[in-house]
């Protein structure tokens, strides 16, 4: 039984039309003690079988890896990761950081902030910790997507907070979307782009 149906895979397909190259969807996945991998490897083989540009590529892990995780390779210079399944409110900041790694560029990011972004030096993680019923995860995941995005020092985590409760817990993670700046810098809510950059930058310091 398929996951999107016609009407949903008719939008994806026409959202994806404007990608610019080929981006290449590595997808993690585990036979066992893993609820969702099934469901992940399907909904991205439809993904990739509405249009050429998306290649899906699948791997089996061992137990001790984190799975299901989709890394994320076009045009981007940084890391661009997703663990879990890109479900609700999420498949749409999904799809869109697929679009913009076929470009290497983000639509979000005015000139100013975007110079500020390429001129990180130093190396970046960003973690971002969402569900699929969060109506302003997206916004947090698409900008921090559109670090990695721009800057090769980047890697941008994106998790599925109930998938992964372990790592939730971690971070202690009360309310999404909460994002978590190289161990350093953290804070809850949706940020403009702009006062996202002050935060890696005070991550940094």
């Amino acid at each position: 039984m398929a996951l999107l149906d016609e009407n949903t895979k008719k939008q994806v397909k026409e959202f994806l039309a404007s990608m610019d190259g080929d981006v290449s969807l590595s997808l993690n996945i585990r036979k066992d003690d893993c609820e969702h991998c099934s469901d992940v490897k399907e909904l991205l083989e439809e993904i990739s079988a509405l249009t050429d540009n998306v290649k899906l590529v699948v791997n089996e892990v061992g137990g001790d890896e984190k799975a299901p995780t989709i890394t994320i390779k076009g045009k981007n210079k940084g890391s661009m990761t997703y663990y879990g399944i890109p479900a609700g409110h999420e498949f749409g900041a999904f799809l869109t950081a697929i679009k913009e790694a076929s470009k290497g560029d983000s639509d979000i990011i005015d000139g100013e902030t975007k110079k500020g972004i390429q001129t990180i030096k130093e190396g970046v993680n960003i973690k971002v910790f969402v569900t699929p019923a969060c109506g302003y995860c997206p916004a947090a995941a698409v900008t921090a997507y559109a670090f990695a995005l721009l800057n090769g020092n980047v890697t941008t985590e994106v998790y599925e907070s109930m998938e992964f409760p372990n790592e939730a817990n971690k971070y202690r993670v009360r309310a999404v979307p909460k994002v978590v700046i190289n161990d350093k810098v953290e804070f809850e809510g949706a940020i403009p782009p702009d006062m996202f950059l002050k935060k890696v930058e005070s991550a940094l310091e």
